[in-house]
């Protein structure tokens, strides 16, 4: 049951919520009831939303919510830089699923029913790069650590899922080297670039894993690694 921006006041929210769940077993009630403290609140709630963040909540269930772009919905004077890049977007997947959330995307239709292409766009090559790199959002949890990065520098999330760990390289590394610093893995481990069948060549150094790749991969939003086991 996912409320926003608070209650009426004089509302009976004990009667409502044991209605709600006497009808729906398995649900959850959001942290919308109480809209001046959403998150210390002591009204009942069983997650967390925060608002254009991907801020997550220690040993508290959350879900990201904002807009592709500054709007709940489609604003026609909104500019198209206003809207998030196809990079910031898959950026953010990684963040959420990597620090144990949920992610609220809004993508607002035109007053015709139609998603404008600014919005369609973004969404088909967020589409595109789950088709290839889905292993490392889907049903995976977060590892003992949600970020990391490069030795050059380029953002890693990561996720696991049984016995696998998933790096996110978030950018396009410079050359066809990437190490995952203060990351090691087992001698008998495997590392595969998510999207190709053969295992990389690695190595594990005072830096990190160090994985070489056939080629440096053209530039795209982020690149997945998975190190099994780990």
């Amino acid at each position: 049951m996912w409320n926003d921006i608070g209650y009426p006041s004089a509302a009976d929210l004990p009667a409502l919520f044991a209605h709600y769940y006497e009808r729906v077993p398995d649900g959850v009630v959001n942290n919308r009831f109480d809209f001046f403290r959403q998150t210390s609140g002591e009204i009942h709630s069983d997650f967390i939303t925060p608002e254009y963040s991907t801020d997550g909540f220690a040993r508290r269930k959350w879900e990201s919510t904002r807009g592709l772009g500054s709007s709940f919905g489609y604003n026609r004077e909104e500019a198209d830089d206003s809207y998030l890049s196809v990079d910031e977007l898959v950026t953010m997947v990684a963040d959420v699923v990597a620090r144990g959330g949920n992610l609220l995307l809004n993508v607002g239709p035109a007053g015709d029913g139609t998603i404008p292409l600014v919005q369609a766009a973004r969404i088909r090559a967020l589409g595109w790069w789950l088709r290839t790199n889905g292993d490392a959002i889907f049903g995976t949890r977060p590892w003992t650590r949600s970020d990391g990065e490069t030795s050059e520098g380029l953002p890693v999330r990561y996720t696991t899922k049984g016995d696998a760990l998933y790096a996110i390289v978030c950018g396009t590394p410079e050359t066809n080297r990437v190490v995952l610093t203060d990351v090691h893995a087992r001698g008998d481990a495997t590392v595969e670039l998510l999207g190709f069948d053969s295992p990389l060549a690695w190595r594990d150094t005072d830096r990190g894993l160090e994985v070489t790749l056939a080629l440096r991969p053209p530039n795209g939003p982020a690149i997945a690694f998975r190190i099994c086991p780990v």
